[in-house]
């Protein structure tokens, strides 16, 4: 045998083994597709006109354009702008409630009986309502609403450590102190009459009175709040940009003002 013809043979051989290997190759990939779909993934529906049928729209599947597959997760329109409303109410009320934060830290200041001291303020008549405001409106889109709905538990989660810690405590002192009142932190103490001394000031009380004991927030923390609610607010603005242009752009919109309608239409 020549060496051409060896060499040919051996050409031939080669090609004949890729091919047997390429078949293999194939059927193993058959085989792990079957395997894969008989495991709860369903194949395409046997419909020419990739339609999803009957039976898997009543389950709540959805088609997936393009490919003829259907899913569960694949959100809808409708799906799609509900989660808009729930980012633009957010972004409203966090705003809403950095803007109070801000005001608070413009208007309230040392006083002279907690000057320098972390509560320092805390005599001012507005002290504790904003401070209420601030928690509530902040909390109110990591609350459950019926209608609403509440945000994806990410936009609670934040780099700065100490911005988590001020986030659990405005939800729990929400919870406790502002929204509700738990009688287990929220105390009532009464005050029999007793000699007092405030400062250089000594006196005997009148009467039996009673003080109110919780939690509030210091200076210090209202500022790590403000700082906490701007950057949440920019970037859940950011966020309600990118779905707006997703759900809309490229659209022939009318040449007036509509109302968001939580259907798969306009």
């Amino acid at each position: 045998m020549s060496d051409f013809t060896l060499a040919k043979t051996r050409v031939h051989s080669a090609l004949s083994n890729m091919a047997a290997t390429k078949e293999v190759a194939i059927g193993a990939r058959k085989k792990s597709l079957q395997v894969f779909f008989s495991q709860g993934t369903f194949m395409p529906p046997e419909n020419p006109t990739n339609e999803p049928s009957e039976a898997l729209k009543r389950d709540g599947f959805k088609e997936i354009n393009g490919d003829g597959f259907v899913s569960r997760y694949s959100p809808t329109r409708t799906e799609r702008k509900k989660e808009l409303q729930r980012l633009l109410l957010a972004q409203s009320d966090v705003f809403a409630a950095h803007k109070t934060s801000d005001h608070f830290l413009h208007i309230i200041t040392d006083d002279g009986v907690h000057k320098g001291k972390p509560y320092a303020g805390m005599g001012h008549p507005l002290y504790s309502p904003l401070v209420s405001a601030m928690v509530v409106t902040y909390a109110k889109p990591f609350v459950r609403s019926d209608t609403v709905g509440q945000l994806k538990k990410e936009w609670g989660k934040f780099s700065n450590s100490k911005w988590d810690l001020m986030h659990q405590r405005i939800l729990k002192a929400r919870n406790e102190m502002f929204a509700h009142n738990d009688g287990e932190v929220r105390r009532i103490k009464i005050l029999p009459p007793r000699e007092i001394t405030l400062g250089n000031m000594r006196g005997k009380t009148e009467g039996i009175g009673f003080g109110l004991f919780g939690y509030d927030f210091s200076l210090p923390e209202i500022r790590t709040f403000a700082a906490l609610s701007f950057d949440l607010a920019k970037r859940l603005f950011t966020e309600c940009n990118s779905r707006i242009e997703e759900l809309y752009g490229g659209m022939e919109l009318p040449q007036k003002d509509f109302m968001l309608r939580y259907d798969d239409g306009l």
